[in-house]
């Protein structure tokens, strides 16, 4: 928010009145009021608000409508409407009353009124601080919710259009927001909140598209006079993937939008605030669902002749989930698996204790099942192995022949045996002689001997 001067020990505002001083009364018709702000400390010397009428007969009358709240200062522009809109900011008033005490009234009310806007400045920068993590969800559907984790701490930043490490992540980012912690219900004008991309991993930091008003805004010189038109800057959306390949970081070049990696933002009420805190957070998550979904490429091989075109599609492989290096204030846990997004090879800092511990996944449970997360801490002796397999017999030589063994004595000679007795069997007689047989002639003779029995 502007001010006019700078190192203010606290924040004050110097308000210059002029109350017509000649009238008669009972016949004087009308009182001037002029009101202007001569300096402000730490806060917008335009603080007076107006709202423009259009006449029926052409042109147009400017009205005081109120003392700016936070919100007004951050939405109306100084010195005319923006295009399309009625209200406007001014450091000078001038009204005109049918009374005295309807005068005086005002001047209470607008000075009680400026008093309130420095209480709610005040309320809206003693700042509540937190650091949230976003990361898109595994699977692609659209009832899927988007991960949000609260984290001690904000870590170091990413470069400004990548990841600080050149290994495979997933994508997260890591929010710091800064909101209003101390307001009173009722009396509070304005709530305010900064949101800073402090870490990104696998994309860009810049994440708020800007789109710059040309002229929205009348410049006057110090004596009120006009002197021209200039820009004004508001906070448009969360980026799109063409949003990031088109618009330039930080100043436009040629166009009206551009991207920054923070947003300053200023509500007329508290469920407004944590609404759009909440539309941020889901943009967000579809910004980093819809980086995923790109990773995911399917490609065909069109062959085109002059007749026909024929396709081929080739599938495309599932997901693969990628270490990732995370810091939370306490251990992991064996449901800190692939389908929180931890890969194989995944740190994690425990930062609960001092020095911080750290972890490394050794098995995501991809295939163990829910809940089977392996994580060792560095340093832990792992449990046993199993004792391994006998080994094959090795191929030494075979050993020299041994010495032959003595031979025996040789035994003692066994006792000779009786002889046995001879048969009892007679002898058989001799037979008788036979006949000799004729001689014949020029024969041979034949003997014939038959032997006994």
């Amino acid at each position: 928010m502007a001010s006019s001067s700078s190192g203010c020990p606290e924040r004050t505002v110097s308000l210059k009145k002029g109350i017509t001083s000649t009238y008669v009364e009972g016949r004087t018709q009308g009182y001037l009021l002029r009101l202007e702000i001569v300096d402000a400390c730490d806060v917008d010397e335009n603080l007076f608000v107006f709202q423009r009428f259009s006449l029926t007969t052409g042109g147009y009358q400017d009205r005081f409508s109120n003392i700016a709240s936070p919100a007004d200062i951050h939405e109306y522009p100084v010195g005319a409407p923006a295009p399309g809109g009625v209200f406007f900011r001014s450091s000078l008033a001038e009204l005109v009353f049918r009374n005295l005490d309807l005068l005086h009234q005002t001047v209470d009310d607008i000075e009680c009124d400026i008093g309130l806007l420095i209480q709610t400045l005040n309320q809206l920068y003693d700042l509540q601080e937190t650091t949230i993590e976003i990361t898109a969800p595994r699977c692609s559907r659209p009832d899927s919710p988007c991960s949000v984790g609260v984290i001690a701490s904000s870590s170091s930043s990413s470069s400004d259009e990548s990841s600080s490490s050149s290994w495979p992540m997933r994508r997260s980012v890591s929010l710091k927001i800064s909101q209003i912690s101390e307001y009173v219900d009722g009396r509070t004008q304005g709530y305010y909140v900064r949101i800073d991309v402090a870490e990104a991993i696998g994309v860009t930091r810049h994440l708020f598209v800007y789109q710059r008003l040309l002229g929205a805004e009348q410049v006057e010189d110090a004596n009120g006079e006009f002197t021209g038109m200039r820009s004004r800057d508001e906070f448009s959306n969360v980026a799109s993937p063409a949003d990031i390949e088109e618009y330039p970081m930080d100043e436009p070049d040629d166009g009206l939008f551009y991207r920054r990696d923070y947003i300053e933002l200023v509500f007329r009420n508290m469920d407004l605030l944590n609404t759009s805190l909440l539309d941020i957070r889901k943009d967000i998550c579809g910004l980093l669902e819809s980086l995923a979904q790109m990773d995911n490429v399917e490609e065909q091989i069109v062959r085109i002749d002059e007749s026909c075109a024929e396709s081929i599609s080739v599938p495309c492989p599932p997901t693969p989930v990628y270490a990732r290096v995370v810091a939370y204030d306490r251990p992991p846990t064996e449901c800190d698996n692939w389908e929180q997004g931890f890969g194989i090879g995944s740190l994690w800092s425990n930062t609960s204790v001092d020095p911080s511990v750290l972890y490394v996944l050794q098995a995501d449970g991809s295939t163990e099942g829910a809940c089977e997360a392996d994580w060792r801490q560095l340093g832990e002796d792992g449990p046993k192995g199993d004792t391994g397999a006998v080994g094959a017999t090795g191929a030494g030589e075979t050993g020299a022949v041994g010495d032959t063994g003595d031979v025996g004595d040789t035994g003692v000679e066994g006792v000779t045996g009786p002889t046995g007795m001879t048969g009892a069997g007679a002898t058989g007689g001799t037979g008788s002689t036979g006949s000799t047989g004729a001689t014949g002639p020029d024969s041979y003779v034949f003997s014939w001997f038959m032997g006994g029995n």
